[in-house]
């Protein structure tokens, strides 16, 4: 009974030094997850920095292209209204 007694607690010993490094290798794997999510995002919110940056400055562009197309249009209107005005 006593042999028996030793036996299983040689078990259980075993079972839990199986246990604990199983859970050692789980919080291993959780930290490494936690520290690529990280990463992960930081990337993220680099690369959304980034394109708002990129489309701000193709805005800016945009608006630039247009406001240099109005006011040309504007010269070419006020020469043709000069030529009309000569014109009659």
């Amino acid at each position: 009974m006593e042999e028996l007694l030793k036996q299983i607690m040689s078990e259980l010993k075993g079972f839990k030094k199986e246990v604990n490094d199983r859970f050692d290798g789980l919080e291993e794997g959780q930290e490494r997850l936690e520290n690529a999510l990280k990463h992960n995002m930081t990337l993220m919110t680099e690369n959304f920095t980034n394109i708002r940056k990129d489309i701000r400055i193709k805005i800016q562009d945009t608006q630039s292209d247009v406001d240099l197309l109005f006011k040309e249009v504007e010269g070419l209107k006020r020469k043709t209204n000069k030529i009309e005005q000569k014109l009659t």
